[in-house]
């Protein structure tokens, strides 16, 4: 009798402490698109909006129940965004992004204080576009970065850059490709080399490359038509290559040669965009996925999928709100990262049917003002939208390319959104810029 007392208040307390864990947080002052879990469960956030004509980085903490304990802000002139964080062995982390055309680290220590700053720049004529993807090198404090480049003869490249853990470059190397190319995700191998996907003249681009960057081999998945979004080493020794196919979900799997073992489509009712993928304990995979019920309403699309790609279940929210990053979290739960025009929550969901609550209520009235476009990246046409606040009724949107040039400048009046429509325009990436009495709201899209 004592034993089975004993067991049924081991049970109360598993069951009350796994309740315990699953909660969202609402912060409505701190905007955060990319986030992490450090070692003792808590989390570290960063994101960056415009402000006035700064750019504002934000950068909290989160305890293990997701409320806020401590954070801080940066200001500069220069775009930029943190793109992923990165914990370090002691405890430590580095936030990784750009910022006025160059590469951005910002190195704290366990007790979240400022380590080390560091900008770092190619040369006077190359600016860093964007650093789309962060791994870590075999050595836990060293790390890989891919992202894209353009210098001032309009010439864009992708780079791949070695990083030690005080932020400092070991090594950079940029790619020479005669066509438009583009890199947007990397993974480690199991010895020191590394899995890249991009785009190579509007086809999808796989490299391997060694812990020095030097191309091993290169291969063109001529098969498919698909925009990429990440790709990963999987628990089976393969490759997984995830990204967005006629609005909806593609996945292909490959041997580590590149060649296909199967692909699969998910689709959904709306028109989808794959945005975060991350590996679970059992072998499979979280997606998470941006859904367009119109231009200016998005609802995330959650799929829980197994090894071989088959679903478990999906989850779509009712409330307005747009993904940003999901991983699984060390108690072999799940946390995702959302956020919509200045108000960002981060959820902790259970794994065995993705029960998760959302509330954001979002009013276009209160907020401060915000700028997107869909489709991005986009072919011909793309529309930009932004929250019309009743305190104006004209708009000046000016879209120039990485060198400055005008493409369009126009006068928008009693409308909040522009479709944009040019069939000759050159590959590459593009920035939007909508004045608003004294403000200037921004963004960038890219051109297939």
């Amino acid at each position: 009798m004592k034993t089975k007392l004993l067991f049924t208040l081991f049970f109360l307390i598993k069951l009350s402490s796994y309740s315990q864990q699953v909660w969202e947080r609402q912060y409505n002052e701190k905007i955060a698109n990319t986030f992490t879990q450090t070692f003792d469960n808590k989390f570290i956030l960063a994101g960056a909006e415009y402000e006035s004509m700064f750019q504002k980085w934000n950068i909290f903490t989160a305890d293990s129940l997701g409320f806020a304990e401590w954070e801080t802000t940066f200001h500069s002139y220069g775009y930029g965004i943190p793109t992923d964080i990165k914990t370090l062995p002691d405890s430590g982390y580095i936030i990784f992004g750009i910022d006025e055309g160059q590469l951005y680290n910002l190195r704290y220590n366990k007790y979240n204080q400022l380590i080390s700053e560091k900008h770092i720049k190619f040369n006077d004529t190359i600016s860093v576009d964007e650093l789309t993807s962060v791994t870590k090198a075999n050595n836990d404090s060293l790390f890989i970065i891919i992202g894209n480049t353009h210098s001032t003869a309009s010439i864009n490249r992708p780079f791949v850059a070695k990083i030690n853990n005080n932020g400092e470059s070991i090594w950079t190397k940029l790619y020479n490709t005669e066509a438009f190319s583009h890199f947007i995700s990397i993974t480690k191998n199991n010895d020191s080399t590394y899995f890249c996907i991009g785009t190579l003249n509007n086809k999808i681009w796989l490299l391997k490359i060694n812990d020095y960057g030097d191309t091993l081999w290169t291969k063109i998945l001529d098969n498919y038509t698909f925009y990429p979004k990440t790709i990963l080493k999987t628990n089976d020794n393969n490759i997984l290559i995830n990204g967005t196919k006629n609005n909806n979900i593609f996945f292909v799997k490959t041997d580590l040669n590149g060649n296909e073992l199967w692909n699969k489509t998910y689709i959904n009712n709306y028109n989808v965009e794959s945005i975060s993928i991350a590996k679970t304990f059992d072998n499979g995979f979280i997606v998470a996925n941006k859904i367009f019920h119109n231009y200016d309403y998005f609802a995330t699309w959650i799929i829980k999928l197994n090894s071989e790609g088959d679903t478990i279940w999906s989850i779509t929210t009712p409330e307005q709100n747009i993904p940003q990053k999901i991983i699984q979290t060390k108690d072999s739960l799940y946390a995702i990262l959302l956020n919509i025009y200045g108000i960002t929550k981060l959820a902790k969901f259970d794994s065995l049917n993705g029960n998760i609550v959302t509330n954001i209520n979002y009013n276009f009235t209160k907020e401060k003002n915000r700028i997107n476009n869909y489709p991005n990246p986009f072919n011909e046409e793309t529309i930009i939208i932004w929250n019309k606040n009743k305190e104006y009724n004209k708009a000046i949107l000016t879209i120039t390319d990485v060198v400055g040039n005008i493409i369009i400048n126009k006068i928008i009046i009693n409308e909040n959104k522009f479709y944009f429509r040019k069939p000759d325009l050159k590959s590459g990436i593009y920035f939007y810029n909508l004045k608003v009495n004294d403000k200037i709201i921004s963004g960038k899209m890219i051109k297939k």
